[in-house]
């Protein structure tokens, strides 16, 4: 009785060996530290801002499928907001690398106006800002980040920070909404 345990003790050790007990890996998954998140939801009560990745894992050169969505959802039919250049702003961070790329103001004051439960959709694209000291972050080259702003991102773990700023009304230094959302993907090769 003693044997027959012992050689099922024997046949086990050699099915969980002969399974193997290294790490495999489907060309999908990635050894990071942080979760990958797809979707971050913010809402305040008028408004909504929505940020959302199509996918957890990109390929290297894939386009993002990235998009960012403000609702108004207030009590008003319509309401006008003054932003710069937009109402949204996407912050690059490679988090493998701790390259952050923080984004550029390209036009002056705009007006906007939003209708109740019409979303402004906004699809990711970069938005510039190049390293210089002082900046957060660890410093990156020309060619990094060129790769970048041409939606060639290298392998690594990437977050995308959407951020709200705008003011409801005309004066842009009152009536401030600054909601702030993110997710976070990986790029493989």
């Amino acid at each position: 009785m003693k044997s027959k345990w012992i050689i099922t003790l024997v046949v086990l050790v050699f099915m969980l060996f002969g399974c193997g007990t290294g790490e495999q890996t489907n060309g999908n998954s990635s050894n990071y530290d942080i979760e990958n998140v797809t979707e971050g939801i913010i809402e305040d009560g008028q408004f909504s801002f929505k940020l959302t990745s199509e996918k957890a894992v990109y390929q290297v050169g894939e386009p993002l499928q990235i998009q960012a969505v403000l609702t108004y959802i207030g009590d008003q039919a319509s309401i006008t907001i003054s932003h710069a250049a937009s109402p949204i702003w996407l912050l690059t961070t490679n988090l493998t690398e701790d390259y952050q790329f923080q984004a550029a103001m390209n036009e002056p004051l705009i007006f906007t106006e939003l209708k109740k439960d019409v979303p402004l959709i906004e699809e990711y694209q970069f938005s510039g800002g190049t390293y210089y000291d002082g900046a957060p972050g660890k410093p990156y080259s020309d060619e990094v980040f060129m790769q970048i702003a041409e939606g060639k991102f290298p392998p690594g773990q990437y977050e995308i920070k959407g951020r709200t700023d705008f003011a409801v009304g005309e004066d842009i230094s009152v009536n401030t909404v600054n909601l702030e959302t993110s997710i976070i993907f990986t790029v493989i090769e």
